[in-house]
């Protein structure tokens, strides 16, 4: 009896040890996810802010007779949200490959 509760021991940690060593696994991406979403948001926010003070230097460009100026103006602003978009898409690709990650880890636990 006591040899069985030896070799179920000396499989016990080993089977501990890998939980252990997912369950890290697994805080680091949440980890990394959290920080990822935390520069998304800088980055957007950022975006956003540029955009309201072109929309605004447009409204006054518009006003102005300088055409050249308001088509500057245009340009940049479709640009803003061309990178607006791109960042978005590329934001869903990245988080959905790490909460695919997640899952895995998350299943392997189980």
């Amino acid at each position: 009896m006591s040899v069985r509760r030896v070799l179920l021991g000396e499989v016990a940690e080993p089977e501990e040890s890998h939980k252990e060593g997912v369950q890290d696994k697994k805080n680091t991406v949440e980890n990394i996810l959290d920080h990822r979403e935390s520069i998304y948001n800088d980055m957007i926010s950022e975006l956003n802010k540029e955009i309201r003070e072109q929309k605004s230097t447009l409204d006054s460009a518009a006003r102005s007779p300088d055409k050249e100026k308001e088509a500057r103006v245009r340009e940049r602003l479709k640009e803003l949200y061309r990178e607006h978009c791109e960042e978005l898409r590329s934001y869903w690709r990245d988080r959905e490959s790490w909460m695919e990650m997640k899952m895995e880890l998350e299943e392997e636990l189980a």
